[in-house]
């Protein structure tokens, strides 16, 4: 079973990235400043082993409510 995850990766996390684009289904990446925000859909054991990584629910709204306010 996939679960869809919200990550940060910093860049020094070479290993945690080449999982991803390995294990990941739907992947989306957008390089940042401060890291690599993943969107992805990955097996209930992958995510939760990068659980470290998840960007909180608290962040994502307000990234969301900030790019619509600038569209």
């Amino acid at each position: 079973r996939l679960v869809q995850v919200e990550l940060l990766v910093p860049y020094s996390s070479g290993d945690v990235l080449d999982t991803l684009h390995t294990q990941a289904a739907d992947l989306q990446r957008k390089d940042r400043a401060d890291g690599v925000r993943i969107s992805a859909k990955l097996p209930r054991p992958v995510a939760a082993r990068l659980e470290r990584f998840e960007v909180p629910v608290a962040s994502r709204e307000a990234e969301r409510a900030a790019a619509e306010a600038a569209a």
